[in-house]
C-alpha cells in the first residue's frame, strides 16, 4: 500500500515506525482550590525549571539551533507573557491552565500580525507552554530525545524543540500529518538532512512498530509488503551514497577536464544558509522571497524584509545572494492582495505583472533589497519578464528607489547587479534586445517547460508534455546560453532540471557553467560535475539539438556520459 505527502528533504529509508502520541489535552477552564500564592509558586517554579532546561539544551546545539531555543527562553521572560500569567492566576485558574491561557493570548497576538516570522514564534510559544503544563501536571511531554533503535517518526505535528532535542542518530525519517514546506520544523529537518514528508493526510493510519519504506524524493510511503528486498537495496544504496557525499563538502565543483563550475543554492529562508556554507556552495542563486508574503494578513514591511535580507547576506559573507522579487500567483496564493480569480492563474496575473501593477508594494521590496546591498554581495532578479517594456518599467521603479534612498541619505550599493528570469519563451527570443539593460540571466526551467508546451505542470493529464529533454526546450536553453555569451552576460539555471542527473549533463552539454539547486542536492551536484568531461559533451549537445524527440535526445546524451555517472541513485 502507498500513501503520499509533500517532500521536504529527500531520502530513501527502510525502517520501523515510531508513532508519537500527541501532546496531552488540558482543560483550559479548570479552576483551582489552591491559594493565589500557591498557584503563583507552582507556575513560576515550572517556568524557571523549563527555562533552565532550555538553556542547557541550547549549550549543546549549533548557533542557529540555539537561536530557536533562546527565542523560547526570551518569550518566557517577556513582560507581556508574565502579565497575562498574573492575570489568570488572579482569576483562580489551575496552574497549567494559567500558563496555557497566557500563552494562547500571546499566540493569537503573534498570529494577528500576519507576519510569517511572527507566526513561527507562535509555534515556539505553544511549544514552551505545553512543556511547562506537562511539568506542572506530571504528564509526559512527547519525547524523542532517546530512541532505542532507528525509526521513522510518525506524528500529527512536530514542534521545534522536539526535533532539536531528538536523538538524531536514530531518527531516520519523519512523516507528518500536518505541516508545510516552510514551517520551522520543515526547515530544521532539511538542515539536519532527515528525509521528511509533511501534509500527509493518512500518516496516522500507519501502524506503530511496523516496517515501512519512505521515499521522500517521490513523496511516497510504501508499507504492508511481504518482502522489502528491493526497498532495502534502494535504502542501502542511498545511505552509502549519502555518506560518500560528505567528502565533497570542501571540494570545488571542477569538471573531469578541469573546468570550474559555479554551484549555488535555492533558498526560502536564511536559516538554511548554514547548510549552504557547510557544503561549500558558492552562494545563493535564488532566494524565493514570495514565501515572505504568504501565510499572513498583510505584506511584509520594508524593515522586516531588510532584516531578513541582511541576515542572509551576513551569513554568506562575500558570496553572492540573488534575491528574486516576489513571484506571487499561479500556485502561490496571497489572499490579502485581493487578486482576481482566474481560470488559468499560471498564464495570468502573477509575478512581475502584479509588481508593475502594485508599484508601492514592489517599491517596498526594492528599497529593502537596495538597503541590504550596502552590507553584502546582493543581486536582484525580476521573475517572468515577457517583454522589454516590462523590464524597462521594473528598472525605472528600481531607479526611483535609488533616488529616494539617496535623498534620504540611506546607504545602498549603486552598482548592485540586476538580472531577469528567462522562463517565458518570449524572454529567450528577445534576450538580445534586453541584454544591454541587465547584468545576468537565470533560466527558470520549471516555468519555461510549461510555457513552451502550454502545459500546466501541476496537471497530470498533460504531464507527458513536461519533459526537459524535448528538443524545443533544449533549443530555447541553448539560444539563451549563446546570447548570454555573445552579450557577455552571466547565465545560470535555477530550476529542477539542474538537480536531475540527466538534466545537469544536458545543460552542461549546452554550455551552461553555473547551476543553482536545492541545498540538499548541492553535494551530489558537485560529484556529478566532477565526472563530466565538458569538452567531450559539446558534440553530444549539438546532436541533441538536432534530435526529433526527447527520447532520442536522451539517448544521444547518455551515450556520451561515463558509465559511473548513470549509476547514481535518482
Amino acid at each position: 500500500m502507498k500513501i503520499t505527502g509533500i517532500p521536504v528533504c529527500p531520502g530513501k529509508v527502510l525502517c520501523k515506525t515510531r508513532v508519537l502520541r500527541p501532546v496531552p489535552q488540558f482543560n483550559l477552564e479548570r479552576k483551582t482550590t489552591c491559594s493565589i500564592e500557591e498557584t503563583r509558586h507552582q507556575v513560576f517554579l515550572a517556568i524557571s525549571q523549563i527555562s533552565k532546561q532550555l538553556g542547557k539544551t541550547a549549550q549543546k546545539l549549533s548557533e542557529h539551533e540555539a537561536e530557536l531555543i533562546e527565542v523560547q527562553r526570551t518569550m518566557l521572560q517577556e513582560d507581556c507573557f508574565l502579565e497575562e500569567v498574573e492575570h489568570y492566576i488572579s482569576q483562580g485558574y489551575a496552574p497549567e491552565a494559567v500558563v496555557l491561557k497566557a500563552a494562547k493570548t500571546q499566540e493569537n497576538l503573534l498570529l494577528a500580525t500576519g507576519d510569517a516570522y511572527m507566526s513561527a514564534r507562535a509555534e515556539d510559544m505553544r511549544d514552551a507552554s505545553y512543556r511547562i503544563a506537562c511539568l506542572i501536571t506530571g504528564d509526559s511531554y512527547p519525547d524523542i530525545s532517546s530512541l532505542e533503535e532507528p525509526v521513522i517518526l510518525i506524528t500529527e505535528e512536530l514542534l521545534p524543540t522536539m526535533l532539536i532535542s531528538a536523538d538524531l542518530q536514530n531518527l531516520c525519517g519523519i512523516i507528518m500529518q500536518k505541516g508545510t514546506r516552510t514551517s520551522h520544523v520543515s526547515i530544521l529537518a532539511s538542515s539536519f538532512n532527515i528525509p521528511t514528508l509533511v501534509n500527509c493526510p493518512e500518516a496516522m493510519r500507519l501502524p506503530d512498530g511496523e516496517m515501512i519504506f519512505l521515499n521522500s524524493e517521490k513523496g511516497e510511503v510504501t508499507y504492508g509488503l511481504e518482502t522489502y528486498e528491493e526497498q532495502q537495496r534502494q535504502a542501502d544504496t542511498y545511505k552509502e551514497e549519502k555518506q560518500q557525499l560528505q567528502n565533497y563538502c570542501n571540494q570545488s565543483a571542477i569538471s573531469a577536464d578541469g573546468q570550474p563550475i559555479v554551484t549555488l543554492a535555492n533558498i526560502v529562508e536564511p536559516i538554511v544558509l548554514d547548510q549552504v556554507n557547510k557544503y561549500g556552495l558558492d552562494g545563493v542563486g535564488l532566494f524565493r522571497t514570495e514565501f515572505l508574503y504568504m501565510n499572513r494578513t498583510a505584506p511584509p514591511t520594508e524593515e522586516e524584509q531588510l532584516a531578513i535580507y541582511r541576515i542572509a547576506a551576513q551569513k554568506l559573507g562575500n558570496k553572492p545572494l540573488t534575491i528574486r522579487t516576489m513571484d506571487i500567483g499561479g500556485d502561490k496564493e496571497v489572499d490579502y492582495l485581493g487578486l482576481p480569480d482566474e481560470q488559468n492563474p499560471f498564464m495570468g496575473f502573477r509575478a512581475i505583472r502584479i509588481c508593475l501593477s502594485r508599484t508601492q508594494l514592489f517599491k517596498t521590496q526594492l528599497r529593502a533589497v537596495l538597503r541590504a546591498s550596502a552590507v553584502g554581495n546582493i543581486r536582484v532578479m525580476f521573475p517572468m519578464i515577457a517583454t522589454k517594456a516590462e523590464l524597462l518599467q521594473a528598472l525605472e521603479l528600481l531607479e526611483q528607489c535609488r533616488q529616494e534612498l539617496a535623498v534620504e541619505n540611506i546607504p545602498y550599493q549603486p552598482e548592485m547587479p540586476v538580472g531577469i528570469m528567462v522562463e517565458v519563451p518570449s524572454a529567450a527570443i528577445l534576450l538580445d534586445k534586453m541584454a544591454k539593460d541587465i547584468q545576468f540571466v537565470s533560466i527558470g526551467s520549471n516555468d519555461l517547460l510549461q510555457y513552451t508546451y502550454a502545459a500546466d505542470r501541476l496537471n497530470p493529464n498533460v504531464a507527458y508534455l513536461y519533459n526537459f529533454m524535448d528538443p524545443a526546450v533544449l533549443r530555447l536553453i541553448s539560444h539563451t546560453v549563446q546570447i548570454c555569451r555573445q552579450m557577455r552576460l552571466e547565465c545560470s539555471l535555477c530550476g529542477e532540471m539542474a538537480g536531475d542527473a540527466i538534466g545537469l549533463a544536458a545543460l552542461s552539454a549546452l554550455g551552461l557553467r553555473k547551476f543553482s539547486v536545492s541545498p540538499s542536492l548541492g553535494l551530489i551536484t558537485k560529484k556529478r560535475i566532477r565526472l563530466l568531461d565538458l569538452a567531450s559533451l559539446e558534440e553530444a549537445g549539438a546532436k541533441m539539438l538536432q534530435s526529433d524527440t526527447a527520447q532520442q535526445a536522451a539517448r544521444v546524451l547518455c551515450q556520451a556520459l561515463p558509465a559511473e555517472y548513470l549509476v547514481f541513485p535518482q
